[in-house]
């Protein structure tokens, strides 16, 4: 999604950024961002980590910080209930972000739907992201 997010913005013009979770240089680090080097080129990567913090599990979770934190508010298309989505939306909902969520059918496999029942906004199209956001 990171990747689709920075080649779109790439073709109109737009700006992203994307949130790593270890150092810039570690060559795993490298490996693993091939696929986005758009985004190393023209827009922003982050990192909290120094040189020596090589991509690690447990980082994860805090990238996802740094993602509730830029963001204006949160669109969540697929959550699981055990899951970095879920650690996302507790960053967002920690710093009074708003939470959209896309509803699936009733299978007990995604949570939107739980969490559209505890306050998440019903997104059922683009407009209703608009009409929240005052676009």
């Amino acid at each position: 999604i990171q990747k689709m997010g920075s080649v779109k913005a790439t073709k109109e013009n737009k700006f992203s950024s994307g949130p790593i979770s270890s150092n810039f240089f570690s060559e795993k680090s490298q490996t693993s961002l091939q696929g986005v080097n758009i985004i190393k080129k023209e827009h922003l990567l982050i990192s909290e980590y120094p040189n020596m913090v090589e991509p690690n599990a447990d980082n994860f979770p805090l990238r996802n910080r740094i993602i509730a934190g830029l963001s204006q508010s949160l669109f969540v298309v697929e959550a699981k209930k055990k899951s970095g989505t879920m650690i996302t939306i507790g960053y967002a909902l920690e710093n009074g972000k708003d939470v959209f969520c896309l509803p699936h059918n009733v299978d007990g496999t995604h949570y939107c739907n739980s969490l559209i029942k505890e306050g998440a906004i019903l997104i059922e199209n683009a407009q209703d992201i608009f009409s929240n956001l005052n676009i």
